[in-house]
């Protein structure tokens, strides 16, 4: 499994220092399901019940993410063991946001000239079709309502 730049230079650096197993109990054995709940839990003192998550919400928050950002289904379902069929069971709601860029693509690649038109009205738009510099106070709600991927020299 392919693992994201930060993860990689952390088990770097931790290999510097372990010995066997990358997170371990102070006696060096694995951790215990329950222990890393609980650790998991008191690192979100002091967060609103509603803003709490427990570990498997932290996967489908991290798989939801990879989907809005444009990630093709068939890499995140690999990415999480699931075929391409249990994600979209499960993630269907979050690609639903993705039909108008899909549209928007389609009409570029059929109509560069009228496209052109539209995505220079698009450009004053925010979220919620809010036009003028309300729209400039959230980039990445504004960037995402214009279909646009924020690109990283990782890319």
């Amino acid at each position: 499994m392919k693992l994201p730049l930060e993860a990689v230079h952390a088990l770097k650096h931790q290999r510097t220092k372990a010995r066997g197993f990358v997170w371990h109990s102070r006696t060096g054995r694995p951790l215990q399901r329950r222990n890393v709940s609980k650790a998991f839990d008191w690192a979100q003192i002091g967060l609103k019940d509603t803003d709490r998550l427990n570990l498997h919400g932290l996967r489908r928050t991290a798989a939801t993410l990879m989907l809005t950002a444009g990630q093709p289904v068939h890499e995140v379902a690999r990415y999480l063991g699931h075929s391409p069929q249990v994600l979209l069971t499960s993630y269907s709601h979050v690609l639903r946001g993705r039909q108008e860029h899909v549209a928007s693509t389609t009409s570029a690649l059929l109509n560069p000239q009228r496209s052109s038109e539209a995505e220079s009205e698009r450009s004053f738009r925010g979220a919620n079709d809010e036009i003028g510099p309300k729209a400039a106070q959230n980039p990445s709600t504004f960037a995402a309502s214009c279909g646009i991927r924020w690109a990283t020299n990782r890319d």
